[in-house]
């Protein structure tokens, strides 16, 4: 019995390390997108996220699992994205765009949704089939991802505040969409010691 815990406890830190490295890699790629962004290289992004990719599905044995997961999470995000900028809802600068021209999404905001996707499959455990949940985190992200590109000056919200509270809504509605989607393409069991009420 004994053991049995010691090997619940030992699962359950190796689990907690990894949550904090992956999601200092995480954080390594949101910040390479927007300095990229803000300094005039919005190339650098997508590279930094390109490379962290690669490292990603090098550690994965279901790396075609999440191959897939992945490329369906940044078609989706893409497409939400143009869609959003073609209706006038914000405009990303000019100074942020390379190869792609407007309306179409920037490739350092798709690079974005491409690093979020790479962290989904550790959280699945916590937000698949939690719809309201999946909703407040979306929202909230989208609340800052939308405020922050705003300030720094890589996006102009064209409707100030109902821009902002739109865009975080669309993003509240996708999130948990896209955790149900990836569920059922990635195991999702919680980690060993930890038990996770629905909400």
């Amino acid at each position: 019995m004994n053991d049995e815990k010691a090997a619940q406890r030992k699962l359950f830190l190796r689990f907690i390390v990894h949550q904090l490295v992956t999601t200092a890699v995480f954080i390594v790629g949101i910040v390479a997108c927007y300095q990229g962004a803000v300094r005039g290289i919005p190339w650098l992004g997508p590279a930094v996220v390109a490379l962290l990719a690669v490292i990603h599905f090098a550690g994965r044995k279901n790396r075609r699992q999440q191959m897939k997961v992945v490329l369906l999470v940044g078609g989706i995000g893409f497409l939400t994205e143009t869609i959003m900028i073609a209706a006038g809802l914000y405009t990303p600068a000019e100074s942020t765009r390379f190869l792609l021209p407007a309306p179409l999404c920037p490739l350092w905001i798709l690079a974005l949704w491409i690093n979020f996707a790479l962290k989904m499959g550790d959280y699945l455990w916590f937000m698949q089939g939690r719809i309201i949940r999946g909703f407040v985190v979306g929202f909230l992200f989208g609340v800052a991802i939308f405020h922050n590109a705003s300030v720094m000056g890589v996006g102009t919200l064209n409707y100030g505040k109902t821009s902002l509270l739109l865009a975080a809504f669309v993003w509240g509605l996708i999130v948990p969409v896209l955790f149900r989607i990836a569920g059922k393409m990635l195991a999702a069991a919680p980690p060993a010691g930890v038990s996770v009420a629905k909400a």
